[in-house]
């Protein structure tokens, strides 16, 4: 045998035609390859020879006119049995509309029984030999892409489809092939269009097309990808960037209203100051009374006025932190002497780690959450709250902790804590009812300076309000 020969199954049921192809292939001109040809008169033992050694062949010509099956029924039998054979096809005058049939179903080629010679015949089979070759190598390459990629003829009929479009069909390739295409392709090449697919519910693609030559003929490669995630994201940023927009005109409004009610409370806590300390004349025991609880109230509102717009001024990133090397010992030190004076109730303790680093931080706003924590602490402890500063674990960090032995809280109480306007209920040794802006507004002045916080506790077991700073960085001194 020879190994460069070009082997080719002949299925055809005249034995004129077999003799005379057979006579036109042995003819061999120059170094030109010579052709094998074994022959099979039916088309089921055709198929059945294919089926045993497919890959033993390199080409096959079929008569699309055999006795137990005609037309394109045999065509689609062949491929079906020995789908990466090229196969050229042979039919009579009457029947070239039948064979032009097969191409676009896939045969690399026809021939007309009575108008054929010897080297229109190698022809023929040596260049669909080659242009199936070709043929093969982009299908691999289509059937490993990941969006579906499917070809459409210039009449609307699917003539090849990879896996990832039968995923997104929810259909095998030959359900496909040969069909009318489901879908609308778009007019102008590289245009693309959404439509939607019956595999799932709510599932989208978008479908995008090149203009193409397949198997001789022209048509659509057209490209389908799965969308549906992608839509959902944009979705979801729509809503989200809605959302953000009434947040910001809630927060807008927050703000606008404070300002507005600041004065005004501003002049009443001022009022209410001159008469408790009697500049506008005496008041009997009982307007006494009804004026320190109405200067009481003003002053919380004021605080809650001026809670909302820090808090205000964080989220809307137009804070101004004034940054500098700070020193904690110090800035604590301070803070201890503002309690010192104060009346008995829980007492309050200091630890801080030797050689604690500085921190770059703006000393006002630390104060404030320093503050914060340490009357959040004073008011639910039994009897002390110790506040500690230490280095933290090899992050470059300064970790700061308010501490006291009071109820403690559960891990559902924990989740709420600092949500803005959200108060967690504990008991403890005072009745004060706050904003719920104290620790939303500490939340928000630490991540300003790029540190986080948290809280440790148990029912019972106290709390540990936590915070980290970032520390100072230390100056390189040259040797």
């Amino acid at each position: 045998m020879d190994t460069n020969a070009i082997r080719v199954l002949l299925i055809e049921d005249d034995p004129e035609d077999v003799d005379l192809i057979k006579l036109f292939l042995g003819e061999r001109v120059g170094a030109e390859p010579c052709f094998e040809i074994e022959t099979e008169d039916r088309l089921s033992s055709g198929c059945k020879r294919l089926a045993r050694d497919a890959a033993g062949f390199d080409a096959a010509l079929l008569d699309l006119v055999l006795p137990c099956a005609e037309g394109i029924e045999a065509f689609l039998k062949v491929r079906e049995t020995s789908p990466g054979l090229p196969v050229v096809v042979l039919t009579g005058i009457r029947d070239e509309a039948l064979a032009l049939e097969a191409v676009r179903m896939g045969a690399q080629d026809y021939l007309v029984k009575g108008t054929i010679d010897g080297r229109l015949l190698k022809r023929a089979l040596r260049h669909s030999i080659e242009r199936h070759r070709l043929l093969a190598k982009v299908e691999y390459l289509l059937a490993k892409d990941l969006d579906g990629k499917v070809v459409v003829d210039a009449e609307g009929l699917v003539r090849y489809a990879n896996p990832a479009a039968e995923s997104l069909f929810g259909r095998k390739t030959k359900e496909l092939l040969g069909k009318p295409f489901a879908h609308s392709l778009p007019e102008r090449e590289g245009a693309g269009s959404e439509v939607s697919l019956g595999s799932e519910p709510g599932r989208v693609a978008e479908i995008r097309v090149a203009d193409i030559e397949w198997n001789g003929a022209p048509g659509k490669l057209a490209t389908i990808r799965d969308v549906t995630e992608l839509r959902r994201v944009e979705q979801l940023k729509a809503e989200i960037k809605e959302r953000m927009l009434v947040v910001d005109l809630k927060n807008e409004f927050m703000t606008t209203i404070s300002h507005e009610l600041r004065n005004p409370l501003t002049t009443v806590k001022t009022a209410l100051q001159s008469l408790k300390e009697g500049l506008v004349g005496p008041m009997s025991q009982q307007q006494a009374r009804f004026v320190e609880l109405a200067y009481r109230n003003t002053e919380r509102q004021v605080k809650i006025i001026n809670n909302i717009l820090d808090l205000a001024r964080f989220q809307s990133g137009k804070a101004k932190l004034e940054l500098r090397k700070t020193a904690l010992p110090q800035l604590i030190e301070e803070r201890a002497q503002s309690y010192a004076i104060a009346p008995k109730g829980p007492r309050l303790s200091f630890e801080i780690g030797e050689d604690l680093s500085e921190v770059t931080a703006d000393p006002d706003l630390v104060t404030q959450v320093l503050s914060n924590l340490i009357d959040n602490a004073l008011r639910f402890a039994r009897e002390r709250v110790v506040v500690k500063a230490e280095p933290g674990e090899g992050d470059g960090t300064v970790v700061l902790t308010v501490a006291d032995d009071g109820p403690g809280m559960s891990q559902a109480q924990m989740a709420k804590l600092f949500t803005k306007f959200v108060q967690v209920s504990r008991t403890g040794n005072s009745s004060y009812k706050g904003t719920g802006l104290g620790l939303a507004i500490c939340k928000e002045i630490v991540a300003a300076h790029g540190g986080r916080i948290w809280v440790e506790s148990a029912p019972g077991k106290g709390a540990r309000f936590r915070f980290t700073l970032p520390a100072a960085a230390v100056p390189s001194h040259a040797v």
